[in-house]
């Protein structure tokens, strides 16, 4: 008998599969619009294979027995949690971005830039929204193969769309959508945005300000310590031979 948190899973898998099919029905490609290319049609059955196809199999049959684990009690709540956390991300991207929702890489040619609602802390909710799944999908489905599944093979996907909706964005916005990039995250929402100043913290932001720009300013020191510290005896042997008083008069001009 499998444990309980398997087919937590399955119920919670069938409510975000819900989400995904109607929001999909409800805007179909245009005409002309391409879905995916072959590329990203194979990339996108690489989490369906970790999502659904590893799942079934562990939990119909004993395929995958050898690579089973056990949890606490903890796990199943935990991983209910995050889950329906994706759920909830999953639906909130959908409907603030409503008609604006492109099934492809690139933006509609009538899509307005949503930076409103879940898009004002995360430019691809979506895609956090899938990582959160397969986050909460190991503490439900006890299995290295299974439960893992998800996170690994999401993860191609969630990169080789990233990079090209960054830059079709890029090119189609411009401007707005690189100052929607300084204040929000891709996957991670940021800690702070200070609007009032120039100064936005973050993860990021906080890590170069507390952590790397005290080594490089220590190593920005050292190096021009050592180098004044190099050069100095040049510069005495050097500097005597050219360096010449303001008041002094050029022998020719004496002489004269």
């Amino acid at each position: 008998m499998r444990p309980n948190g398997v087919y937590v899973y399955f119920a919670l898998l069938a409510l975000l599969t819900a989400l995904r099919v109607v929001y999909t029905l409800g805007n179909r490609p245009l005409k002309g619009e391409r879905r995916f290319g072959l590329t990203g049609l194979l990339l996108t059955l690489l989490p369906f294979t970790g999502m659904f196809v590893l799942p079934v199999v562990y939990a119909a049959t004993d395929w995958l027995a050898t690579f089973d684990y056990t949890l606490g009690r903890w796990a199943v709540p935990v991983g209910s949690v995050l889950m329906l956390g994706a759920a909830w991300l999953l639906w909130r991207s959908h409907a603030d971005l409503a008609s604006n929702w492109s099934p492809g890489a690139e933006p509609r040619e009538s899509a307005d830039l949503v930076t409103t609602g879940v898009y004002a802390r995360l430019r691809h909710p979506m895609y956090a929204s899938h990582l959160l799944w397969g986050l909460a999908q190991p503490l439900l489905v006890w299995n290295f193969a299974a439960g893992f599944s998800n996170i690994v093979l999401a993860l191609p996907l969630v990169l080789y769309r990233l990079g090209r909706e960054e830059r079709s964005l890029i090119e189609r916005y411009g401007g707005e959508y690189l100052d929607y990039q300084g204040r929000s995250g891709a996957l991670l929402p940021r800690l702070f945005t200070w609007r009032q100043g120039a100064l936005r913290t973050s993860v990021r932001g906080m890590t170069r300000f507390y952590l790397l720009r005290p080594i490089a300013d220590s190593l920005r020191t050292t190096l021009r310590d050592g180098f004044a510290a190099i050069s100095r005896p040049f510069r005495r042997l050097f500097g005597r031979k050219l360096h010449r008083p303001n008041n002094a008069v050029d022998p020719v001009d004496s002489d004269a």
